[in-house]
């Protein structure tokens, strides 16, 4: 906060005197519905903007974003997982919890956003559902990908101002997952076409009046440091690319794991979390800021668009409208030019397209805010899939 940084809030971890009795042996069980409201209540209270513990530093920052959990999909974070049977819990537990978290954050502040808890990516039979399958579970849905649709018989009603997920993507942007419940970047408009649905037929509402779509945890390991990651220059693509295709899935908010790579461990997973946009020093002051981090503050991702041109989307570094001038190069050779000119919007979001022939795969754009920053060169060749673990 005192950096300029916005916060989001997530509660998770139950003490022993709050789990309900089904699973009381466990951390991540799921808490008594009244211990859980009472207590988001009281830290929305504290964390309000007009709280002062009087400890002599004043007033708490204001948080107005609280997120409900992590990963209630995934076993290690969520129980009960499943019932006796061995057929799903989570979605019909957490969605309990989460519209008492809602009621207690609003009723300290309406203007509050409460983001549903982020959803593990894949489904693994005993040890995860699929995002899909359980948001439809959640949400009294029913259907595939492709038509979803109210269950009958299932009325439940589900609030909040954001459904999470986590898309971390086992290859480049554009690759689709097997399973058709399972979640990656290119796959992101099936679960906002879920979320609509839902809306539409009353499952899921927000004092908003819509329920965003945000990823709470996304990333690529880089390699270097981790041998097993994304070299620099394929993961800056990446992840401009990545965030345009977010955008075109109507994402509202994206969260980056994490800030700085966190250092080397023992074992198997040494290497787990290189996914910084610094790389680690011996102390914060001598992180160093990876490729990607430029492209992460200035995304641009270009096109061709046939033979009608260049297509183009970016985001300026501050989100502030600007004037940008868009310069590229026909082929492999030669200097960039002037193209075009458009306008960022009061997000510094723009797009549009560039109307001239002789473009190709070869080729090759940038954005430069009028007399400021210029974003990373994208290459106008196709993104190619392959194999690539997100965690390296």
């Amino acid at each position: 906060h005192a950096n300029g940084l916005e916060m989001v809030l997530a509660i998770v971890s139950t003490p022993k005197w709050a789990r309900i009795p089904a699973c009381v042996d466990s951390g991540v069980c799921s808490a008594k519905l009244s211990d859980y409201a009472d207590f988001a209540k009281a830290a929305a209270k504290r964390y309000s903007g007009t709280f002062d513990p009087g400890d002599g530093n004043g007033v708490l920052p204001r948080v107005r974003f609280w997120q409900a959990g992590n990963e209630p999909n995934f076993y290690l974070f969520y129980k009960p997982f499943l019932k006796a049977n061995g057929a799903p819990a989570a979605p019909y537990e957490y969605r309990k919890t989460l519209n008492a978290f809602y009621d207690a954050i609003h009723s300290v502040d309406d203007s509050n956003t409460v983001i549903a808890a982020g959803l593990a990516p894949n489904g693994k039979k005993g040890k995860s559902i699929a995002p899909l399958d359980f948001t439809r579970r959640a949400l009294c849905m029913t259907g595939n990908f492709k038509n979803p649709r109210p269950q009958a018989g299932c009325n439940f009603k589900v609030k909040a101002d954001a459904w999470a997920v986590h898309p971390y993507t086992t290859g480049g942007p554009t690759h689709v997952p097997s399973r058709g419940d399972d979640m990656s970047v290119a796959a992101l408009p099936r679960l906002q076409k879920l979320l609509t649905a839902a809306t539409k037929s009353g499952r899921l509402s927000s004092n908003t009046g819509k329920t965003q779509l945000w990823i709470t945890e996304f990333s690529w390991d880089s390699a270097p440091p981790d041998p097993g990651g994304v070299p620099w220059k394929l993961q800056t693509r990446w992840v401009a690319q990545a965030m345009y295709l977010m955008y075109k899935a109507n994402v509202s908010t994206l969260l980056w794991f994490g800030l700085r790579d966190q250092p080397k461990g023992p074992g198997k997973w040494a290497w787990t979390f290189q996914s910084g946009l610094y790389l680690r020093g011996n102390t914060i002051a001598n992180d160093k800021p990876k490729m990607v981090l430029k492209a992460f503050r200035y995304p641009f991702y270009a096109q061709l668009a046939g033979k009608q041109g260049v297509s183009f989307w970016g985001r300026t570094p501050n989100s502030q409208a600007a004037t940008i001038d868009i310069y590229a190069r026909r082929g492999a050779r030669g200097g960039y030019s002037k193209v075009g000119t458009t306008k960022a919007n009061a997000n510094g979001i723009f797009t549009g397209l560039v109307r001239k022939r002789g473009f190709t795969l070869k080729g090759s754009a940038y954005a430069r805010i009028r007399g400021g920053q210029s974003s990373v060169p994208f290459g106008l060749y196709k993104t190619k899939d392959r194999y690539q673990p997100p965690f390296g």
